[in-house]
């Protein structure tokens, strides 16, 4: 049995109600409906945006580390 298979089979477990099961079914219509696609860049896009990090990294734009985790972790 593949890990799949058994996390299929544990998922279906979970599901102990017709309730449960119906707001799952209308979920993954939403989900499926938005039909959304991850960002799709081109390698010269890539590139581009690279290159245009590294110009405003030397240029003193953007932030370092430190100062988003200043900012992240006091939230």
């Amino acid at each position: 049995m593949t890990t799949l298979e058994i996390k299929k089979k544990e998922f279906l477990k979970a599901i102990d109600n017709e309730e449960t099961l119906d707001k799952l079914q209308k979920y993954l219509s939403r989900l499926k409906a938005k039909n959304t696609q991850p960002c799709k860049y081109s390698v010269e896009e890539v590139k581009r945006r690279i290159e245009q990090g590294i110009v405003d990294a030397e240029h003193g734009k953007g932030v370092s580390i430190q100062e988003m985790r200043k900012r992240y972790t006091q939230v």
